[in-house]
């Protein structure tokens, strides 16, 4: 719903400066790439992440952009990213380990 609210009003100040006069094609599409990129931004989560331990389980001071992970969570998605890079993709079969 947020989201949408907020494309909306991107959309409606990207049709104003395309009715704009004056102002050339290239200058036109670079501002509303930059009204769109802007709202990208406001709209992407900034979560922290803790660590999560015996010790330590408090949130902090505002618990709303926080998760809660493990050090085997991150461990887990950095061998996943890992595994993407290295993976090759091969035409006949050969033996060995790739």
């Amino acid at each position: 719903m947020r989201i949408q609210k907020k494309l909306k009003k991107t959309q409606k100040q990207a049709e104003v400066v395309m009715n704009q006069d004056g102002v050339t094609e290239y200058n036109k599409l670079r501002q509303i790439s930059k009204m769109y990129d802007k709202s990208k931004r406001e709209l992407k989560d900034n979560k922290k992440y803790i660590v999560s331990s015996k010790s330590r389980t408090g949130a902090g001071k505002d618990s709303r952009n926080v998760k809660h992970v493990d050090s085997r969570m991150k461990k887990d998605k950095r061998s996943l990213k890992v595994k993407k890079t290295r993976q090759v993709k091969r035409t006949h079969k050969r033996r060995g380990k790739f």
